[in-house]
C-alpha cells in the first residue's frame, strides 16, 4: 500500500473511532426541520439483530420460505450486478453493508413549486470508513475519502453532493441543504428536524426506541397532491379530501421495534378532523380499557384493539360519497340483507360496544400462520 493511501486509511479510522467514542449527532439534529417525510433506522446493527432474531426473521430462514424468494434475491443481486457492469458507480453491496454501522436516516423536503423536484438529504453512520472509501471509490475517481471534504456529484455548485465529516456521511441534493446539515453537525446553525414541534410531540408519545420509523407531515403531500392533479379534477379531490378529514390530519409517526421474539408496531397520528369526518371517527381519541384484553390467550402472538363507532362510520362514509357511488353502497347495503336476513345497520351495528379484539394463536407452520386469528366484540345488552 502506497505510504499516501496508508495515511489516508488511517486518518479516517482514527476520525470513525473518535467518533464513536464521543457519540455522533442523531440524524433528527442534522436533517432539515421542515422535511415532509422521514425514514429512519436509529441503529442498523440493532435493527438487523431484532429482525433475524424475531418470529418474522425465522420464518424468514426457513428453508420451506427460502425455496420462494431465494430464486428472486439471487435474480435481484444478479440484476445489481449487472446494473454496476454499466454504472461503475454504484457500490458494492458487501462494502455497503460493512460501512453501514450507526444511524441510517432520509429525508425529503417539498419544494415552494410544485413542479420542482423535491430534495432529498441523507444521514449514514459510518461502522468501517475503510468500506465507506472502497463503496464510493467510483464517485471519488481515485481520490481518498478526506475528512470534511465537499464531493459534488455533478458540475453544479447546487447540485448533489456529500461530505465525510465525524464519522457521519451526509448527503443532499439540495447544496442549501448541505450547508445547514454540516453546519449544524460543527455546532452552528439551526432549524433541525428535531426542534420541528410535530417531530418532538410525536417522539415524546412514542418515545425513541423503534428499530425503524417513518415520519410524515400530511399537510405538505396534500397540497402537494392537489396541486399536481389536473384543474378539472381538482375540486372533486379536494371535496373528498375534506369530508374524509384528512385535511385534518398533521403529523404520522410509525415505528417498529423488538420485542423479545416479537415486532412492535406503534403510531401516533397527530390531528385535528371534524369528529363527523372518516378520520375522526376512526381516531376516536378514547382510550381502551385494559379488561378488555382479560379474553386474549397467553399463547397468542398478535394482538391488536381499537375502538370503532361503526353507526358513526356509516354515516361518515355516505357523507363523503358522491350520488353515484352513494347508490352503489346502499345497493351492497341492501344485498348484504338479503344474503344475511337481518340488517346490519338498524339490526346489528346498534347492539355492538366500541370496543373491539383480535388476536392470532396459530401455529408457525410454512402457509399457516394465520390459521387461528379470533376477533371479538363486546355487546351493549347480552339479554
Amino acid at each position: 500500500m502506497r505510504p499516501f493511501a496508508l495515511a489516508s486509511s488511517l486518518a479516517l479510522w482514527a476520525a470513525a473511532a473518535l467518533c464513536a467514542a464521543e457519540g455522533a449527532m442523531s440524524a433528527p439534529e442534522l436533517l432539515p426541520g421542515d422535511a415532509a417525510v422521514v425514514l429512519r433506522v436509529p441503529r442498523v446493527p440493532q435493527a438487523r439483530a431484532a429482525l433475524f432474531g424475531s418470529d418474522l426473521g425465522r420464518f424468514w430462514s426457513d428453508p420451506d420460505v427460502q425455496l420462494f424468494v431465494k430464486p428472486a434475491w439471487d435474480a435481484a443481486l444478479a440484476h445489481y450486478a449487472a446494473a454496476r457492469k454499466q454504472n461503475p458507480a454504484l457500490p458494492a453491496l458487501d462494502d455497503l453493508a460493512a460501512a453501514l454501522g450507526g444511524e441510517l436516516a432520509v429525508a425529503v423536503r417539498l419544494a415552494e413549486n410544485p413542479a420542482a423536484p423535491p430534495a432529498v438529504s441523507a444521514v449514514l453512520g459510518v461502522a468501517d470508513a475503510q468500506a465507506a472509501a472502497r463503496a464510493l471509490a467510483p464517485l471519488l475517481k481515485g481520490q481518498p475519502l478526506e475528512e470534511g471534504k465537499l464531493v459534488r456529484l455533478s458540475g453544479q455548485d447546487a447540485g448533489p453532493a456529500f461530505v465525510f465529516k465525524k464519522g457521519l456521511l451526509l448527503f443532499s441534493s439540495s447544496a442549501q441543504d448541505l450547508d445547514g446539515m454540516t453546519a449544524r453537525l460543527g455546532g452552528a446553525g439551526d432549524g433541525a428536524l428535531s426542534t420541528a414541534p410535530d417531530w418532538a410531540k410525536a417522539h415524546k408519545l412514542l418515545g425513541e426506541a423503534g428499530r425503524l420509523e417513518l415520519y410524515a407531515e400530511i399537510a405538505p403531500l396534500v397540497r402537494l397532491a392537489l396541486a399536481r392533479a389536473d384543474a378539472e379534477d381538482r375540486p372533486q379531490l379536494e371535496t373528498a379530501i375534506h369530508k374524509l378529514g384528512l385535511d385534518g390530519v398533521k403529523t404520522v409517526l410509525v415505528q417498529i421495534g423488538g420485542r423479545g421474539a416479537g415486532l412492535s408496531l406503534d403510531a401516533a397520528i397527530l390531528w385535528d378532523a371534524p369528529k363527523d369526518s372518516l378520520v375522526g371517527r376512526l381516531l376516536a381519541p378514547a382510550p381502551i380499557p385494559a379488561g378488555a384484553l382479560k379474553s386474549v390467550p397467553a399463547r397468542a402472538t398478535c394482538v391488536s384493539a381499537g375502538r370503532l363507532d361503526a353507526p358513526g362510520l356509516l354515516a361518515a362514509i355516505r357523507g363523503a360519497l358522491d350520488e353515484e357511488k352513494g347508490k352503489d353502497f346502499e345497493a351492497a347495503l341492501g344485498r348484504a340483507k338479503e344474503t344475511l336476513g337481518f340488517d346490519i345497520e338498524k339490526e346489528l351495528l346498534p347492539l355492538l360496544d366500541e370496543v373491539w379484539v383480535s388476536y392470532d394463536v396459530g401455529t408457525r407452520e410454512m402457509f399457516n400462520l394465520w390459521s387461528g386469528i379470533t376477533f371479538t366484540v363486546g355487546v351493549k345488552d347480552a339479554a
